[in-house]
């Protein structure tokens, strides 16, 4: 057993021993402890499945009559991987293993599994009685004990999930890894020597770019030839076009000059990665003769042996030419709609501008059918009358856009929401059958708000319509790493030099990545933090920031399954604004997992756990069945007929393979997590709990004196003295009825939560050693997620104070003349932007998307009520909070976010009715009990959700071993009806503490709400393609 395993094990026997010098686990495994017994019924379901497989007789014991454990063919494949992975792990070679070794290892695995706790129950419950052998059906109602969720052989499967390894990205499609990347002072001189040799500063002109084998190459018939290539800023009508006819004859291999990185003497270190300007004059060589290139052998050309030259070469679609006709792009938006009778209006139109814009006549929010067709952008909405729509044959034009105006500008309006903004001159349309559709130029000025519910559509629409609106690609890209608080800058080819397919992989995520990790070599510090890095499991990613607000850069392909090869460029259209966001290259980390404490000691988080108790109602002492299950700190209570509890161990044994019980058992514990949030009827927040403890009065308390220590952390347990006794208690309601004495074995089988609002809330498990168990491990998490909650908390009030100057100014014992405290700098790496935009909500490793207290609102009118909200799997799950009480019940409504739409500030603001937003009002400075304190604007705080109502999507009951006849949700695929676009909206108003909260929470919901339009994408097809456009002139 390694040691990584061994450490598992110990931390699983000793519950309360998770202050450990050991680094913690990578953060995308979360462990998971089932403490007690299982029902019977559950344990049944899993035994009637197991038997209906050929390969039962290793999970149900040793069917054979001899007790062995069989040939060859009885040994399930899942163990012979199982048992060569702990041979390699143990020091062993591979090339040492054989059939003897694979069967020893295999029988001793086996026999562990037999005198295991499962293996033993499972074998007791099959074994066939022998002659004159009498058989004790069992009556208890409970079966087998507490077990580590993915336990196999007394090791955790997922904790050896392979790491990623960022020190060895892959090759970039031009390398900078053959020389040093320039010199300190930054004086470096790009100039190739004519012998093909290059100087230390430069590049190897074949390392530069390299192509696909599949693709057709032209490679110059001298290798001292060169071609260079133009880098100037660069326009288009489409996002990557072609290169030029006379330059596709030539080659398809552009050899680039030499790169040149130079740093800065002074302040952050700063790189400089740039291509040669070209020479107008230079001779272009003429491709070589077919003779010369197939005389060439291996020696005279140069492999190529890059990662990128492996990738297989995939086709590139047609570029739509808008001058056709043909639909650039059409979708569904909400658009909101203003006008002036003046022409000055700014040509960049955003959220501060539009609060200081007077004179605006709105109209109310729509969703329209928008759709980009030659030099217009046309808006379509439903008609008003029946059946027109289908006597006209397509929908109603309600706006036009002319795009080629030069009194047409496009700026983005808000980077939180991704709204952008189209200003033009208003166009009234009418249609007859003489002159068919006129369009009509009227006074003034029009605003064009548009709010797509995909974030990565809306980057595609902004990126296409600036570039053919004449937006200039930049001569460099400067990419900055705020944990090194360094920067480095890569001048940009002309696109208009290369073919598309080369574009696509020079300017991909993976490239930039790629050639960033490479390019900063040189800077101190890097190659420590990047194995530091490593060691934790985290990789680096590209991501775009503005103020507090982090927008990673994650989506490859559009949602019609198509590249988008401007991924990492169309942040570029952004740049226009005059607060534009940079490019960073961020860790990608994930929530974390464990902390450091003052004195420096590191508290891991603890395994969550769950099981069923009963509750101890303070009244009447009736006992009520539940199911406690915690997540990311939170205690949900559920019903046990929707408990869904983990499979029991040895569930692996009925699969193929470990890597299929890998695979399926992370989705199912994230499923499983999804269900039980969804079904759960009430929830505690372990902030709340003041202590854990055994019961050590045979009647309950209703009430208790305990506080918090001085910190508000001093969460005690009293385990109440362990005894031999509680070892000799089996359990069960068997065992109780033989007691002396059953109020006292009742009272040592319980235990209490001390809530801080005085209350005692009494729970009775199935024995004394399952009570201790309890005891122990919620101390444990309730000590660890105080803590972490503190660190949050502080790491917040921090970035706020980096944005905004303190709200309570700092009081001195003297009044001694301070210097005044530097202004902070908003590109510095805070770990509140890790954590507030983690990459968990990303890959979907955690049940919980996010979490956290809101004021929430239902509909425009009323009062705001104070919610537990959580975002799980597409929807928000809200839980009330009451004056005076620790558990929050669930309220009725979930809802689910498909055709949903998020907004926030101004245009958040301007959707409440008339009266309830003042925009003159006094900003109210505010202090929370947690430190926290902010003053910004109330619109600053507002979301505003627009969606239609769908079903709960709630998915199947999860598990390892597929429950026969089981009475699921087979709501999976989503809702298939298309609304209408005047189809009502129903609204949801949330308000945070903050703008760092707010842009948070918009961050996550935009997330998910792009999970699902991809999840379902033929059902979002169906919504852009539903209702014909006017046929073109």
């Amino acid at each position: 057993m390694n040691a990584s395993n061994a450490s598992l094990l110990q931390n699983s026997e000793h519950p309360n021993s998770q202050i450990s010098d050991d680094p913690p686990a990578p953060p995308h495994i979360h462990r998971r402890i089932f403490v007690g017994p299982l029902p019977e019924k559950f344990i049944s379901q899993t035994e009637a499945y197991a038997r209906k497989r050929s390969d039962n007789d290793i999970f149900l014991g040793r069917t054979s009559q001899d007790g062995a454990t069989g040939g060859g063919s009885n040994i399930s494949q899942i163990v012979k991987d199982h048992a060569f992975q702990s041979f390699v792990h143990e020091g062993g070679r591979q090339e040492d293993w054989s059939v003897e070794q694979e069967r020893s290892m295999a029988e001793e695995l086996l026999q562990r599994w037999y005198e295991s706790e499962w293996g033993a129950i499972w074998h007791g419950r099959t074994r066939k009685p022998r002659q004159g052998e009498t058989r004790d059906v069992p009556h208890s109602r409970w079966v087998g004990g507490s077990f580590e969720v993915g336990h196999l052989f007394d090791v955790n499967v997922l904790g050896e999930l392979p790491l990623e390894d960022t020190t060895t990205p892959e090759e970039p499609v031009f390398d900078i890894s053959a020389g040093p990347l320039g010199s300190q002072n930054g004086n470096t001189n790009a100039n190739a020597n004519g012998d093909g040799k290059h100087d230390d500063t430069h590049l190897h002109t074949n390392d530069l770019f390299l192509d696909t084998p599949s693709q057709p190459q032209y490679v110059p018939s001298s290798p001292n030839s060169t071609m260079n290539v133009v880098a100037s800023p660069t326009t288009s009508h489409t996002g990557l076009l072609e290169r030029s006819s006379h330059l596709k004859s030539t080659s398809t291999l552009e050899q680039m000059q030499e790169v040149n990185l130079s740093r800065k003497t002074k302040g952050k270190s700063k790189k400089r990665v740039h291509y040669k300007e070209d020479n107008r004059d230079s001779v272009i060589l003429p491709p070589a003769s077919p003779t010369e290139v197939l005389s060439r052998t291996s020696q005279t050309v140069e492999a190529n042996t890059s990662a990128a030259a492996n990738v297989p070469f995939v086709p590139c679609p047609p570029v739509k030419d808008p001058a056709d006709g043909d639909v650039m792009l059409r979708d569904r938006m909400l658009v909101k709609i203003s006008s002036t009778k003046a022409h000055n209006l700014s040509a960049v139109f955003h959220e501060s501008i539009h609060r200081t814009t007077r004179d605006l006549e709105y109209e109310d929010w729509g969703e329209f059918m928008v759709a980009w067709r030659k030099d217009l952008i046309e808006i379509y909405e439903d008609y008003n009358t029946p059946m027109q729509e289908w006597a006209a044959g397509h929908k109603r034009l309600a706006y036009v856009i002319p795009l080629k105006s030069d009194k047409t500008h496009l700026s983005l309006y808000s980077f939180v929401d991704m709204t952008f903004c189209i200003t033009c001159q208003p166009m009234c349309t009418s249609f007859t059958k003489q002159t068919k559709w006129n369009f009509t130029k009227l006074d003034g000025t029009c605003v064009y708000i548009f709010n797509n519910k995909s974030r990565s559509r809306a980057y595609d629409w902004v990126w296409q319509l600036w570039r053919y609106m004449g937006g200039e690609i930049p001569r460099s890209v400067d990419i900055q790493n705020p944990h090194l608080g360094s920067q480095v800058a890569f001048e940009l080819p002309n696109l208009n030099l290369m073919d598309q397919k080369t574009a696509i992989r020079m300017f991909s995520r993976r490239n930039i990545i790629a050639l960033c990790i490479k390019s900063m070599k040189p800077i101190p510090g890097w190659s420590n933090f990047i194995e530091h890095e490593r060691k934790k499991g985290r990789k680096l990613q590209l991501a775009w920031r503005f103020e507090t607000h982090v927008d990673w850069v994650w989506n490859d392909e559009t949602c019609e399954d198509k590249q988008r090869e401007w991924t990492v460029l169309s942040g570029l259209a952004l740049k226009n604004s005059p607060r534009a966001p940079v490019l960073e290259l961020r860790v990608a980390e994930h929530f974390p997992t464990s902390l450091y404490l003052k004195d420096g000691t590191l508290l891991v988080q603890p395994p969550d756990i769950e099981g069923y108790v009963n509750r101890i109602r303070a009244n009447t002492q009736s006992k009520q069945l539940l199911y406690l299950a915690t997540h990311d700190g939170h205690l949900f209570t559920i019903s046990p007929q929707q408990a869904q509890p983990p499979s029991p161990p040895g569930s692996a044994l009925l699969l193929d393979s470990i890597e299929e019980y890998k695979q399926r058992l992370t989705k199912v514990e994230f499923e499983r997590g999804i269900y039980q949030i969804m079904h759960a009827h009430a929830v505690f927040d372990l902030r709340n709990v003041v202590a854990v403890r055994r019961a050590f009065q045979i009647v309950p308390q209703h009430h208790h004196e305990q506080t918090d220590g001085e910190n508000g952390f001093d969460v005690w347990a009293r385990a109440n003295e362990r005894s031999n006794s509680d070892d000799e208690d089996e359990g069960g309601e068997e065992n109780l009825s033989r007691a002396a004495h059953k109020p006292h074995l009742r009272m040592k089988r319980s235990f209490e939560l001390l809530l801080n609002n005085g209350r005692v809330q009494r729970f009775e498990v199935h024995s004394r050693r399952v009570a201790i168990e309890w005891v122990e491990r919620l101390h444990a998490l309730a000590e660890y997620w105080k803590h972490r909650n503190r660190a949050n908390a502080k790491e917040e009030i921090d970035l706020g104070q980096a944005t905004h100057p303190r709200v309570t100014p700092q009081i001195r014992v003297y009044d001694e003349d301070e210097a005044p405290l530097e202004n902070p700098d908003p590109s510095a790496h805070y770990p509140a932007l890790d954590r507030l935009f983690n990459w968990c909500v990303i890959d979907g490793c955690r049940s919980i998307t996010k979490a956290g207290k809101l004021y929430m609102r239902k509909g425009l009118r009323g009062q705001f009520k104070l919610v537990q909200m959580y975002l799980v799997n597409g929807h928000l799950v809200p839980f009330l909070i009451a004056s005076g009480f620790a558990l929050h019940v669930a309220m009725r409504k979930r809802i689910n976010l498909v055709d949903a739409y998020v907004c926030s500030g101004y245009m958040a603001a301007l959707t409440l009715p008339k009266g309830q937003y003042c925009p003159n009002a006094p900003i109210a400075a505010r202090r929370y009990e947690d430190g926290l304190e902010a003053n910004d604007r109330e619109e600053d705080m507002l979301i505003v959700i627009r969606y239609r109502k769908h079903a709960p999507e709630i998915p199947q009951r999860p598990g390892i071993v597929l429950v026969p006849n089981s009475k699921a949700n087979n709501n999976t695929s989503g809702s298939q009806w298309i609304p209408p676009l005047s189809e009502k909206y129903r609204f949801l108003i949330l308000r945070t503490r903050s703008k760092i909260e707010r842009d948070a929470w918009c961050w996550a919901l935009n997330i998910e709400i792009e999970k699902l339009t991809r999840k379902q994408k033929g059902r979002e097809e169906k919504l852009r393609q539903t209702g014909n456009l006017r046929k073109l002139d």
